[in-house]
């Protein structure tokens, strides 16, 4: 099923509006009832014994009603409602503009970003916008100035409404008009075939729809983690070891001689070669002053895709260590205890060159250098957080792929559902078409 955005052209509001064509948010459908019925009560007044004549009745208050109404009214055709994703509910009197979301802390993105909001923007259906169009005309009629350009909103005085309730009297259409207005609002008319077709798939197609798009970038976030991790892996992949020769050449001194002549000295070689601890460096060929620039740029990277992955993680993940997020701290906690310069403020582009040679190395060397001193416990702890953050990140990314194909399988089940139900009330109409013909 396609739904389009027709577009209604308003008398006094000078570009066409977009709209809907059947459904809407039960809160715009609210905001726009509440004001239909301002005009609703004008036309409901009554002559009396003392007053047979209704119009003189229309007091300052029903001028006033009227006059909020088409403020409303004129407001909700231009801008529509927005409904955010915390429940809460705007009705704009100006355009939704950068300034606006900032000072409600909305967010176009899906998800938005921390602290934020999303939100939906619903407009008037396209007969709402109609009605309220005739409604303005018939104002106009009786010299209301309509003019709703800008921030201009039209404006009603008493003589005007009077008026307007007279001429209400004599053009029964009108009337009718202020009627159809009000079962718009209400929601009214709206056959069951109907409401399957728009409300059942159409609130199906915004859930699945908004899950989707908060999946997809999640999706993206958590295979940005992992090129990310991709690139400091292959940056901390750049150690080897220091070699040295083994200092003993049997063939070409001793091979005539006996045991006896060569064993000592063999033995001396051996224990020298052999009681050196394995010495790591880092390879010749990165060259240190750009690998620890390289390091500079993986970080930032790192960390700010810490803050997006914080928006998509569920709460009882952000405090799990095993989760992705909870890896991501913990690899972004090494860079913080390690990668820094004497003061322990993280290495930047201007920090001093030897400093930044200096803790890029011992990052590197992740304290496989260091013997017989505490810290060579804690040899290869930081390639061991990298490997638990990157296992974590593929493990995410499995799980979110298997969601994707779960969303489509209940979206093919959905609309199955929907079309059930629309051939068995065809069914049922066909069987009672047929008995009324009998």
């Amino acid at each position: 099923m396609t739904f389009t955005t027709p577009y209604v052209t308003i008398g006094g509001i000078p570009s066409a509006i977009p709209t809907v064509f059947e459904y809407t948010n039960q809160k715009m459908a609210s905001a726009y009832y509440n004001a239909i019925l301002a005009f609703v009560r004008v036309l409901a007044i009554q002559p009396t014994a003392d007053n047979p004549y209704p119009t003189t009745m229309i007091s300052a208050g029903n001028v006033a009603q009227v006059n909020a109404a088409l403020y409303a009214l004129t407001n909700l055709a231009k801008y529509g409602v927005i409904v955010t994703s915390s429940a809460q509910v705007f009705y704009p009197t100006g355009p939704v503009d950068s300034a606006f979301l900032a000072a409600h802390n909305l967010s176009k993105a899906n998800p938005p970003s921390a602290g934020k909001s999303s939100y939906k923007t619903y407009l008037m259906t396209m007969t709402m916008a109609q009605d309220y169009d005739q409604i303005l005309r018939s104002l106009a009629a009786v010299g209301v100035d309509t003019n709703a350009s800008g921030s201009n909103v039209p404006d009603v005085n008493l003589m005007q409404l009077q008026q307007w309730r007279d001429l209400a009297i004599q053009v029964s259409a009108i009337a009718r008009n202020v009627q159809a207005a009000e079962l718009e609002g209400f929601g009214g008319g709206m056959h069951l075939q109907a409401l399957i077709e728009i409300n059942y798939v159409q609130t199906g197609n915004l859930i699945i729809s908004e899950n989707m798009a908060a999946l997809q970038s999640a999706l993206n976030i958590t295979n940005q983690v992992l090129i990310t991790l991709g690139q400091m892996q292959s940056l901390h992949n750049n150690v080897t070891t220091r070699s040295s020769a083994f200092n003993f050449n049997y063939q070409s001194k001793y091979g005539a001689s006996k045991p006896s002549g060569w064993s000592p000295i063999y033995q001396s070689a051996a224990s020298a070669y052999y009681n050196t601890p394995v010495t790591p460096i880092v390879v010749s060929s990165l060259n240190l002053v750009s690998g620890y620039m390289q390091l500079i740029a993986i970080r930032n990277t790192l960390s700010a895709e810490i803050t997006k992955l914080s928006a998509t993680t569920p709460a009882s993940a952000l405090n799990n260590s095993t989760s992705l997020y909870g890896t991501l701290k913990t690899v972004m906690n090494d860079l913080n205890t390690v990668f820094v310069d004497h003061h322990g403020n993280p290495i930047i582009s201007t920090s001093n060159q030897y400093e930044a040679v200096s803790a890029f190395s011992k990052w590197m060397l992740d304290n496989y250098s260091s013997f017989n001193t505490p810290s060579a416990n804690q040899a290869g702890q930081i390639q061991n957080n990298i490997t638990f953050a990157i296992t974590a990140g593929e493990n995410l990314n499995d799980t979110q792929k298997e969601t994707v194909r779960n969303y489509l399988f209940i979206f093919e089940e959905y609309y199955k559902s929907a079309s059930s139900a629309l051939q068995a009330i065809t069914q049922i109409i066909q069987k009672m078409a047929q008995n009324i013909a009998r």
